[in-house]
């Protein structure tokens, strides 16, 4: 078990080692989160990692857009207080998460969260989506827009 565990950190530190290994790790991530966000809105299916989803997401989007910086910020978790479906193709929420700086994992505060999400019409991608933290008098956007 400890050479599993030891070949995984070894695996995430070559990933987070590399600003296009981050953006493929992050283009994966928006795959995932599309499909449970499409399954959401048509299936009405909602599975037990809904939520992680976006906290793994975020935590990936933080890596890439502070790659440079050593004082990164993480997602622990995302916990949607209030989410509806704007449309066919359309997810928004409010809700709260817990956030820190990568520099010291052990202090983390909660702060309040939104966002809002736009999937492909097959369900497969994410066209946009903004995630908003609001940390004190700052706001930390994450974002992908399309190009269309």
């Amino acid at each position: 078990m400890e050479r599993n565990e030891y070949q995984e950190e070894k695996h995430t530190k070559f990933i987070y080692s590399s600003k296009r290994r981050i953006q493929r790790r992050v283009l994966q991530l928006e795959k995932l989160t599309a499909e449970a966000i499409h399954n959401y809105i048509h299936l009405n299916y909602k599975d037990e990692w809904f939520e992680s989803n976006f906290s793994i997401l975020s935590c990936w989007k933080f890596s890439k857009k502070d790659f440079d910086n050593a004082d990164k910020f993480w997602c622990d978790a995302i916990y949607f207080e209030d989410f509806h479906i704007e449309n066919e193709r359309v997810f928004t929420f409010n809700g709260h998460a817990w956030i820190g700086l990568a520099s010291n994992v052990d202090s983390e505060w909660k702060v309040p969260v939104s966002g809002k999400f736009f999937i492909s019409s097959n369900g497969k991608t994410l066209k946009s989506y903004t995630l908003t933290f609001y940390n004190e008098s700052q706001e930390l956007v994450l974002a992908k827009n399309s190009k269309c």
